[in-house]
């Protein structure tokens, strides 16, 4: 079955294949994966009839590169000061060791 619809996916025949994903698929992907795991075909039949379960791996896939980035560039502006450099975390233990050198 997951075979048949894979193939019908890449068809232009298949009028889902050009929609564009809703705010709220992707929200319901999400939280279908969360709910059954990575079951495609289960998915597909149960919550997205009309799309196949290739185009679920692959919006799956795309949502969680997404999130990654955005965390990375939270963990990003988080180290970055008021200069735009990454400001060192270990600045103030160097002054409080070498402290005697400058006094």
């Amino acid at each position: 079955m997951f075979r048949n619809k894979q193939l019908e996916s890449n068809s232009s025949s298949n009028p889902s294949w050009q929609h564009p994903w809703t705010l709220q698929e992707q929200q319901k992907l999400l939280d279908a994966v969360a709910k059954l795991g990575p079951k495609w075909s289960k998915i597909s039949d149960k919550f997205f009839p009309k799309r196949s379960p290739n185009q679920l791996r692959c919006k799956h896939a795309y949502l969680q590169r997404m999130q990654q980035r955005q965390q990375s560039a939270e963990n990003t502006e988080s180290k970055v000061g008021s200069s735009g450099f990454e400001e060192p975390e270990v600045y103030l233990m160097d002054l409080e060791y070498f402290g005697d050198l400058f006094e």
